[in-house]
């Protein structure tokens, strides 16, 4: 089987779970599929965990015996593990309570702790996300090291959005302190001070008083995470999970959300087609989106590039190569701070071994 058909059922896995009810049954013809490249794109864009969700709800009767207990200890693992960080959210925001601090929590915390999974196991998460007011992000990281939630790390760009992570060997995963919801120069898209004035508050079983986006942000961070922060429609590449997480928020708020100011403001911004390549493939998990009944022919193009490199990954990988320094550049002169900081760089033996290494490996 060829990786773009083990693509192709891959999606079809995820496009048949549901939010709030029982997924569709998973039929995956068996004569026509290689399970070890369906294993390993799973694993490669991780979501195995998920697929392991799907196939358990949806009762897939096609799925071989070896194959499905491979998922089932997947979903145990993750179950196991998602428990533990849901906990350490309440465990985090307990502390930030004590100085005045309702932290919001990003991305897959923010979805894991207010219920949007059908499954707890569903989600494969690297760290803990939380917004908190730029003022008092110092405030939050030096009560968080009291505790003996230290920086793992340091500041790898002037600019950045979040602080060095933070972590113990009493939590599961690293915590990333976001005084900014976006990578720059992306922040005035989607300001820290709007998601926090719409945040919906929530109440832990610890007592601990945390939030997360409203569901109009959620959808918005969603696409400009993928698009603006990773680049993927530029790079020609696909981010299963959070396209996952698209199309559960789209199901669960469907009512609530704005599909026009979304549509407006990222077209206002300049950015149709991130928004129109982030649409097409979430709708590839029936992900129920009104808005865009129109998608241009350059989205088109994306799209289909991005398609041709789930089964030419070499392709992706020369892309990134070649483009990913272009946009780091174009970040560095676009600020007067970062030009003279570049402008340093530029003698230092250290940094061009470090980015000729990124281009030729």
């Amino acid at each position: 089987m060829s990786r773009i058909a083990a693509f192709r059922a891959l999606c079809d896995c995820l496009s048949s779970i549901r939010y709030g009810g029982e997924s569709r049954e998973v039929v995956i013809e068996p004569e026509n599929l290689s399970w070890a490249a369906f294993i390993g794109l799973a694993n490669e864009y991780r979501v195995s965990s998920a697929v392991a969700c799907a196939m358990e709800a949806g009762r897939s009767e096609s799925v071989p015996q070896a194959a499905m207990a491979y998922f089932q200890g997947r979903a145990a693992h993750y179950r196991r593990r998602n428990t533990a960080i849901r906990d350490e959210a309440a465990e985090v925001a307990a502390i930030l309570n004590n100085i005045g601090v309702t932290p919001i929590l990003l991305k897959g915390g923010a979805h894991l702790v207010s219920g949007l999974y059908p499954n707890i196991a569903m989600r494969e998460m690297s760290d803990l996300d939380l917004l908190v007011p730029e003022t008092r992000i110092n405030d939050c990281l030096a009560k968080l090291a009291e505790h003996g939630v230290t920086s793992l790390g340091t500041d790898s760009h002037l600019r950045n959005h979040h602080r060095p992570a933070v972590g113990s060997c009493r939590l599961p995963l690293p915590v990333e302190m976001h005084h900014q919801v976006l990578a720059f120069p992306y922040g005035a898209f989607l300001t820290s001070d709007e998601m926090i004035a719409s945040a919906v508050g929530l109440v832990m079983s610890n007592g601990a008083r945390l939030a997360v986006p409203s569901p109009i942000h959620a959808i918005m961070h969603n696409i400009a995470h993928a698009q603006f922060n990773d680049h993927n429609y530029i790079y020609g590449s696909v981010s299963l999970k959070c396209l996952l997480d698209f199309a559960l928020l789209s199901q669960a708020h469907y009512d609530k959300i704005d599909w026009d100011e979304i549509s407006r403001r990222f077209i206002r911004s300049g950015w149709c087609y991130a928004l129109e390549y982030h649409i097409q493939w979430a709708r590839r998990l029936e992900a129920d989106v009104p808005c865009l009944k129109r998608i241009t022919k350059t989205s088109q193009l994306l799209y289909q590039r991005a398609l041709y490199h789930t089964k030419a990954p070499k392709m992706l990988s020369l892309n990134f190569r070649l483009l990913r320094p272009w946009i780091l550049l174009r970040r560095e002169l676009s600020d007067s701070d970062l030009r003279r900081q570049l402008t340093r760089k530029l003698i230092s033996v250290e940094w061009w071994r470090r980015h000729l290494g990124m281009l030729l490996r």
